[in-house]
């Protein structure tokens, strides 16, 4: 349901504060701090992984720029998302696109 909330507030290109959270999910910023550390992470992760599989899944569309992914799931620059990715997968965008692509090729 976190999840949901930040992946909401991503697609409107609003920030994913703890506010604006717990006030979709109906609970305090404490109260859902509180739960999140019960889960063993923090909101910053959650952010972090919604980021990760929208970005991962946008870069498997070609006829977008690794910037407008960029924008798209909150980073202000495409360098965020490359150091991001790098974090993520080890590769670049461009490397993740091309393997990927490679891979979807190898299935037909």
């Amino acid at each position: 349901m976190v999840a949901e909330q930040v992946c909401l507030a991503i697609q409107r290109h609003e920030r994913p504060s703890c506010a604006f959270v717990a006030k979709r999910v109906a609970l305090s910023e404490r109260t859902l701090q509180r739960k999140l550390k019960r889960e063993g992470i923090n909101l910053r992760a959650v952010v972090d992984g919604v980021r990760r599989e929208l970005a991962l899944k946008l870069l498997t569309d070609p006829e977008l720029s690794v910037a407008q992914v960029a924008e798209a799931v909150g980073f202000r620059e495409a360098t965020s998302l490359v150091r991001a990715l790098r974090r993520w997968t080890g590769e670049s965008p461009t490397g993740y696109r091309l393997r990927h692509l490679k891979e979807l090729g190898s299935n037909d």
